[in-house]
């Protein structure tokens, strides 16, 4: 499921620890049959702006980059991309809906709000990190 560079200075147990808490509710937050292939990657490249993850429609895949934040963040971003993930699915997404303020773009960001919340009312150790 996971696939991770090489990222130094990073505490990757309390990452796994926390991933490994925070999948099921999202899992079930968006009803999702499985979990697409997740690249933990120290930077991404090739994008036309600074971001810290990417859904990749056509492959299905996501992309989140780990180097130097926290896990919290880490796992906030996922549940963005988790969320275009499930659009994808349901045939939501075309050639705009990554543009700031786009409905896919706003649906992506308050799910991810709901979803932490679920998850730090859940697991809120991680929330003092």
């Amino acid at each position: 499921m996971f696939e991770q560079e090489q990222v130094s200075n990073y505490k990757e147990l309390d990452l796994i620890n926390a991933l490994r808490d925070f999948l099921p509710i999202a899992i079930k937050h968006l009803d999702l049959d499985h979990v697409p292939k997740i690249h933990l990657v120290k930077e991404l490249h090739d994008t036309h702006v600074p971001t810290f993850g990417r859904f990749e429609n056509d492959s299905r895949e996501i992309s989140v980059v780990i180097a130097n934040r926290n896990p919290v963040d880490i796992i906030r971003t996922l549940a963005h991309e988790l969320t275009h993930y499930s659009q994808g699915v349901q045939n939501k997404l075309d050639h705009e809906s990554g543009k700031t303020g786009s409905p896919e773009e706003n649906e992506a960001n308050s799910t991810a709000g709901i979803i932490m919340r679920k998850f730090s009312m859940k697991h809120p150790e991680y929330m003092k990190s």
